[in-house]
């Protein structure tokens, strides 16, 4: 068990990301455990796992980008990724304008700032 320590901005966090394989180095490349960060990220992360104090990321990002950050984490291709999000897409708004879903869950899908459904018909 490790600690990083240093300043807001010094790069912390950026750096327990790229050792797990989260972000791409722009140049060179580094190992963890004998893995290859860019290649072998899964068994890095099979292996290690972070807890960073404040990640902020869900809040951050619309639903379509928090599905499109795991499919990344998760090495899914582009093309499927997206066959992925938009089936989904269409099988959640089915849902929504089903019998089983009461008005609060569409008033407030229908509310939300988040172009999630943009571009989605039924």
């Amino acid at each position: 068990m490790f600690g990083f320590l240093g300043p807001n901005g010094s790069g912390k966090t950026t750096t327990i990301r790229l050792l797990l394989g989260l972000l791409e180095p722009s140049q060179g490349r580094s190992e963890v455990l004998g893995y290859g960060t860019s290649t072998q990220s899964d068994q890095i992360r099979q292996k290690c796992g972070a807890i960073l104090e404040h990640h902020g990321l869900y809040e951050r990002l619309s639903a379509e980008d928090n599905l499109e950050f795991y499919g990344r984490v998760w090495h899914i291709s582009a093309s499927d990724r997206q066959a992925r999000i938009t089936d989904f897409q269409h099988r959640l708004l089915r849902f929504i304008h089903s019998p089983f879903s009461g008005p609060d869950v569409t008033r407030d899908v229908e509310n939300k700032d988040d172009d999630f459904f943009s571009g989605v018909e039924l």
